[in-house]
């Protein structure tokens, strides 16, 4: 886990729904190191990727109970992020990629199959790859960013801002620009 991020927000949260506080735990700062902690017994719990989290139980190292993809209030955001410079430079690039993405999407969701062999080629073993992408209606490539995303990234925001991680007063409306997204998928 990284403290500030998203999944230390969500384990202070898993903590809080079990009565438990961040001072009753040693929470360990450590992006990477997840396998080696469980394994050696160094750590009961590691929260991370759903990837690496897959991998470890696909090695028999640990067992994955636990998902904020269950609370969407908890579940990390992915958005596409371009610089102003090269939003600027490259006119169209953002709708271009959003309408890519949204046409990876469409096709996921009617080929299923085919989407996953194309997924699961060459990244993680068979094993974990068939955990990983289990859902089929492939989510993950949806561009809409809908009024529930924007709360769920003000969540995030307000998350890094008591952390003292973001030091500005900013909004997700501020942050969040949903006009590529409307003019690539209006077409």
């Amino acid at each position: 886990m990284i403290i500030g991020t998203p999944v230390h927000r969500y384990v202070l949260s898993l903590l809080d729904r079990t009565g438990l506080s961040a001072d009753d735990v040693q929470l360990i700062n450590s992006p990477t190191d997840g396998p080696t902690l469980i394994a050696s017994g160094d750590a009961d719990i590691v929260a991370s990727s759903q990837a690496a989290i897959r991998t470890f139980e696909a090695q028999g190292i640990g067992k994955y109970f636990e998902t904020p993809l269950k609370q969407d209030s908890l579940s990390q955001v992915y958005v596409l992020v371009g610089s102003q410079k090269s939003i600027e430079k490259y006119p169209g690039a953002a709708e271009a990629m959003i309408k890519a993405l949204d046409d990876a999407y469409k096709f996921a969701k009617e080929n299923p199959d085919k989407a996953y062999e194309s997924l699961a080629q060459g990244t993680y073993p068979d094993a974990v790859n068939r955990l990983i992408y289990s859902d089929t209606a492939f989510p993950q490539f949806d561009p809409v960013i809908t009024d529930d995303m924007l709360d769920h990234i003000q969540l995030s925001i307000n998350f890094m801002s008591g952390m003292g991680i973001i030091n500005s007063d900013i909004t997700a409306a501020d942050v969040v620009d949903r006009s590529y997204a409307e003019r690539a998928l209006a077409e």
